[in-house]
């Protein structure tokens, strides 16, 4: 299942079809925990699993952390000649944190599932997906040398090795 081509969710599948078919076990929800995010801790996934369990409307639970200068009220690009210009044609004008909604974003740390909804809806993105709120400082992925080295930084200050 290595490869470049393959899913998440592929990698998900085989697994429980593995303890289905050949351990004859079933299991109601699946957790992911993808190495990249090192900064999330059993209590993070407690927590996470707590809130969806805590909802009956719930099929999945999901790592998000709020936005702060990526909000897309503060984004812009350039037009053709140069020019910045509004972002998917907002129009463009200097707002103040005080006066946008929070946005948040899918930060990957942990992924809950009940089990049926994932296999039919081959995601844990759905209009039934809660979103577990981490800090900006656990929300780094591992993904580059510049992620590594201030993942790392982050670690050795939780040590108080700093």
């Amino acid at each position: 299942m290595a490869s470049d081509t393959a899913t998440s969710f592929d990698v998900i599948k085989h697994t429980i079809d593995f303890y289905r078919n050949e351990l004859h076990q079933e299991f109601d929800y699946i957790v992911l925990l993808e190495p990249t995010s090192p900064l999330r801790d059993v209590a993070d996934i407690d927590l996470a699993i707590e809130q969806l369990l805590s909802n009956q409307d719930a099929l999945s639970i999901v790592g998000v952390c709020k936005t702060e200068s990526q909000n897309p009220a503060f984004l812009v690009k350039r037009s053709a000649a140069g020019f910045l210009i509004g972002y998917e044609n907002q129009e463009m004008k200097v707002l103040r944190r005080q006066e946008i909604s929070d946005v948040y974003f899918f930060e990957g740390s942990v992924y809950v599932s009940k089990v049926d909804a994932l296999l039919t809806l081959k995601t844990f993105y759905h209009e039934h997906t809660l979103g577990y709120e981490f800090p900006k400082w656990k929300s780094l992925e591992i993904d580059d040398m510049d992620d590594f080295i201030m993942v790392q930084a982050l670690m050795q200050a939780k040590k108080g090795k700093l």
